[in-house]
């Protein structure tokens, strides 16, 4: 499966939309690496993507296979999709529990009533 070529366009030094973050050797996969991330959960940037607009940085709580959906937390762990909780992994490999990476969704825009 191939990873999106899409770019992040908000200013911040680093992201990429296919690099997969790893907790360091010797540090349990899952909260305790959350201080070593190289973003904070729940980052939210933009894309150049005009499918998939936004990324969020998070981390896997599961398995996530490549171009597989999921929902994000509040804390910024993956979850159960569900409505205006859709993100999709793009960055072409699966992501293992502890994995920290871009997930990128759909912004939704509401008409005002």
């Amino acid at each position: 499966m191939a990873a999106t070529t899409s770019q992040i366009t908000t200013p911040l030094i680093g992201p990429s939309l296919t690099q997969v973050w790893k907790p360091p050797t010797g540090v349990t996969p899952g909260a305790a690496g959350d201080k070593y991330a190289p973003f904070a959960l729940n980052t939210r940037v933009v894309t150049n993507d005009l499918t998939l607009d936004l990324a969020r940085f998070a981390r896997a709580g599961g398995t996530i296979a490549a171009d597989a959906t999921v929902g994000i937390t509040t804390g910024g762990v993956t979850t159960t999709a569900g409505a205006n909780n859709t993100y999709t992994n793009k960055t072409g490999v699966e992501l293992v529990a502890g994995d920290y990476a871009f997930l990128m969704a759909q912004t939704q825009i509401l008409p005002l009533s």
